[in-house]
């Protein structure tokens, strides 16, 4: 491997707390610099999403290559066991993925202090007069899992070990299975002056290209926040199936037919209003028990229901194949919300249409400032939900033409019910 050709040979990054905001970051590098199909020199990624506790405590960052179907790898980046960003071989093109993917790979872990990536954040250059050095970073574990074959293997345990400064630490735990890929490590920072933490996620998959089957799915490799992958799907799926909820969701899912996308499917309260005419429904979810939930009102339902992944920013679907996509209270939570418009936009058929109840942005300006206020913490209590999302401009920005459009206020305080709901088509 010859490092040198930078970044055709590949890098896959997880960045916290750049410039010391609780924002973490997935990229990947590959092709041509400058520009090139991972658009380098900022490269492939989720841009900055929020890290609630990323400063005060460890979290876990995991990054799993996914080879179960060769003609179309992909790469995903995991916080505490939630996927925030899918990279993947069509949007690069097969040699390019080739050449920064296929081959062996390094791990750096570092306290990385300026370069053109914090300046582009901030838009200042960096380091600065303030910029001390010095801050220490604290690795609870680093692990790299591989897997092979159609029956799961329980992860291997991280070995717990002496030697780290008098403190027990864990070592790399690894399988002697292969194809797909799964890096992990849970780490602790020290905030000191204007820094960017950067990991560059090396890993060592198989050097051949032949068919796997991925047998560890997320939720069994994780460590995950019992709050947020336990509790907050089953409060939801009691709070949100209330009488105008659920007139909303029948009034929303009246409209459809023939092939049909829902994405953010939950534990699929939208399940019992799917109209007869509709000829299947797939649907994308990434919280395993809200699956779990669904999988058992579909079996009750006479519309085939197929799960078919779990990221709405990376559609495992073809261009122009769907004829409808719902979406009911998902757009809100989604980290890049205007990446998963753009792949609603790719898998629409012309003329098919995005159905559609949001809330969000409020156009008053008191309750729009209230709003922005309470984003940060109902982010943290609400799965990563932001209430200050422009929701119609969004999907008019991703090129679908709006035909009906609702706004009005849904509940009290009126920061939590400003309610989009409507029809957007594909010209």
């Amino acid at each position: 491997m010859n490092c040198a050709n930078w970044p055709s040979t590949g890098e896959i990054d997880v960045m916290e707390d750049v410039n010391a905001l609780s924002e973490h970051s997935g990229t990947l590098h590959c092709g041509t610099d400058p520009g090139g199909p991972c658009n380098e020199t900022t490269g492939l990624g989720s841009g900055l999403q929020s890290c609630s506790g990323c400063q005060t405590g460890y979290n876990t960052y995991s990054v799993i290559v996914n080879r179960t179907n060769t003609s179309s790898e992909s790469i995903t980046w995991y916080l505490n066991g939630n996927a925030y960003y899918t990279a993947t071989e069509s949007q690069v093109g097969a040699a390019t993925w080739r050449a920064a993917v296929d081959h062996g790979f390094f791990l750096i872990l570092d306290v990385a202090i300026g370069g053109g990536y914090p300046n582009g954040v901030c838009g200042c250059s960096s380091p600065s007069p303030v910029t001390s050095s010095g801050a220490a970073t604290s690795i609870g574990y680093v692990a790299v899992y591989q897997t092979s074959g159609a029956s799961a293997s329980p992860s291997p345990s991280p070995t717990s070990t002496s030697g780290c400064g008098g403190k027990s630490c864990t070592t790399t735990a690894t399988a002697d299975i292969s194809a797909g890929l799964v890096l992990q490590h849970q780490h602790r920072r020290r905030v000191a002056g204007e820094r960017n933490r950067r990991e560059r996620v090396n890993m060592e998959p198989p050097r051949s290209r032949h068919p796997t089957i991925m047998a560890l799915q997320p939720w069994q490799t994780y460590r995950m926040g019992i709050y947020r992958d336990q509790i907050l799907p089953r409060a939801l799926d009691l709070l949100m199936r209330s009488g105008e909820v659920g007139r909303l969701r029948a009034r929303v899912a009246a409209g459809l037919d023939g092939e049909v996308l829902e994405i953010g499917c939950g534990s699929g309260l939208n399940i019992p209003y799917y109209p007869a005419v509709v000829k299947r429904v797939r649907a994308v979810d990434p919280a395993a028990v809200g699956r779990k939930l669904a999988a058992k009102r579909a079996a009750a339902c006479p519309v085939p229901v197929e799960f078919v992944g779990v990221d709405a920013q990376a559609l495992p679907l073809d261009d122009a194949s769907i004829d409808n996509v719902l979406s009911t209270w998902t757009l809100c939570t989604i980290p890049d919300a205007g990446r998963a418009l753009a792949e609603i936009y790719r898998v629409l058929r012309p003329g098919g249409a995005l159905r559609f109840v949001e809330h969000g942005l409020a156009p008053d300006a008191g309750v729009a400032r209230v709003q922005h206020r309470l984003t940060p913490l109902h982010q943290r209590v609400a799965g990563g939900c932001r209430l200050d999302r422009p929701i119609a401009e969004m999907i008019a920005s991703a090129g679908l033409e709006l035909g009906r459009l609702d706004t009005y206020y849904l509940t009290r305080p009126h920061a939590l019910g400003y309610t989009y709901e409507g029809v957007a088509a594909k010209p």
